[in-house]
């Protein structure tokens, strides 16, 4: 009986492994672009790998449902990512080797309800509600517009969502209200690679990417290094490369 017992457990343990066992679908696993998935479609990876772990603009799905936009290094969501871990819709903010550090927005389903979370090495030190108003954005801004957290209208199309300093938007979310789309980036983080999630509801579906670029100091230089875009209604998803000079190097897509 004990034998029998063991046996069950072993095959249960095996079955689990060969579920959670990721697959190629597209690309390559080993280095480069890829487009990975388990049997049961519950676990995914697209994005820039290196040695099989992502390194680049990447996206991954857990089994548990978790989710992340980052750039990835060694497999782990590095500088200004946007991610679902169980709580509202979706948070943004800073990893630094898969954990989170600083302040992260949590974002709620009604639009006008945030969280600024502080985190130290993953650990939640503080928590804030925001609640902001769209009727009051002709008031102007609301929260602090100049050296913290604020919403406020950038002309009659675009909305800012996020951290100021000296009176420039920072860091955080910009709303296109004709086009249904919305930008996360980060232009404080002067490192040398950084990350924009561009998110927009289509007649085809919605669409998120994750764009891995390099810093600039002016605005008008942006100079793209990977893309990793995302349908996740239909676990569909381009990845693309770029060369030293900005030229498109390789592309593949399930779409």
């Amino acid at each position: 009986m004990k034998n029998l017992v063991t046996i069950i457990a072993l095959l249960f343990t095996v079955t689990l492994f060969a579920q959670d066992q990721l697959i190629c679908v597209s690309g390559s696993a080993k280095s480069g672009e890829g487009i990975l998935k388990n049997t049961e479609e519950t676990i995914f990876k697209a994005g820039i790998f290196n040695n099989e772990k992502l390194n680049g603009a990447g996206y991954k799905k857990e089994k548990n449902g978790n989710f992340y936009f980052s750039n990835f290094k060694d497999d782990l969501p590095t500088g200004f990512s946007v991610y679902f871990i169980g709580e509202g819709v979706k948070q943004h903010g800073v990893f630094k080797n898969g954990l989170k550090e600083g302040v992260h927005v949590l974002m709620f389903s009604d639009l006008t309800k945030y969280d600024l979370i502080t985190y130290q090495k993953d650990k939640e030190i503080s928590r804030k509600n925001i609640t902001v108003s769209l009727d009051k954005l002709k008031d102007g801004c609301q929260g602090d517009c100049e050296n913290g957290f604020g919403f406020k209208a950038d002309g009659p199309e675009i909305l800012l969502l996020g951290f100021f300093k000296n009176n420039a938007f920072i860091r955080g979310e910009i709303i296109n209200i004709p086009n249904n789309s919305s930008e996360f980036y980060d232009f404080e983080n002067k490192e040398e690679e950084k990350g924009m999630y561009i998110s927009s509801d289509t007649e085809n579906g919605f669409i998120e990417e994750y764009i891995v670029i390099d810093y600039f100091e002016s605005k008008n230089i942006n100079k793209q290094k990977s893309s990793t875009t995302v349908r996740k209604e239909t676990n569909s998803f381009i990845v693309v490369s770029f060369d030293e000079q900005g030229n498109l190097k390789n592309k593949i897509n399930n779409f």
